[in-house]
């Protein structure tokens, strides 16, 4: 959405592209992966930075497939980042089961991020306004030298068959015995009403 790329505007970025077409509609995670590489391809860049996961799906592919379009590195859920220009590389920090992992990186790379790898900036008034007037720069297919057939549902992998709410839940029930009654309660409840014992 150009609000979305109007807010990083405010928050420093030097210029946003909208990647925009009717033959989008439809895309899984694999064909906006093929897109966004189509477009990054011949761009010079040391790092590239992803959301973990899209908030419709929850997947996680789209950045890791677009580092595969373009055969870079990829590290997953960052939280930490220590670039290193010099060298050439980057030393990131990712939570796992039980800890933390530093890692070495050789750049060009790209990155998913958690929260935690940074706090974003909060825009000033002057840059918001500012962010308003900028013209966004539309990019379609064709230039991409992509085919309709490449995205939307037709170049789709996976398809969405329907999305279903999580089952409810039984109301909780509050067990107010003391002990060892309420420990009591607790087995009876478990064996007769759960039947999980």
């Amino acid at each position: 959405r150009v609000d979305a790329l109007r807010r990083g505007i405010s928050m420093g970025a030097d210029e946003a592209i909208q990647i925009t077409d009717p033959a989008l509609e439809g895309s899984d995670q694999f064909a906006v992966a093929r897109v966004l590489s189509a477009y990054l391809k011949d761009k010079p860049f040391d790092l590239i930075l992803a959301g973990r996961q899209a908030m419709d799906d929850d997947a996680g592919i789209v950045g890791p497939a677009v580092a595969e379009c373009l055969r870079i590195p990829h590290v997953h859920s960052i939280v930490g980042l220590d670039v290193n220009d010099s060298k050439k590389e980057a030393k990131v920090v990712r939570e796992v089961e039980n800890g933390k992992e530093n890692l070495t990186c050789p750049l060009p790379a790209l990155f998913t991020c958690q929260k935690g790898l940074n706090t974003p900036r909060i825009p000033l008034v002057m840059n918001v306004m500012k962010a308003m007037k900028v013209q966004i720069k539309k990019v379609d297919l064709s230039s991409l030298g992509l085919n309709p057939g490449d995205v939307g549902s037709l170049g789709a992998k996976v398809k969405v068959q329907k999305y279903l709410p999580p089952a409810k839940r039984p109301p909780v029930k509050m067990i107010k015995e003391d002990f060892p009654d309420n420990v009591k309660m607790l087995v009876k409840l478990l064996r007769e009403e759960a039947k999980v014992i």
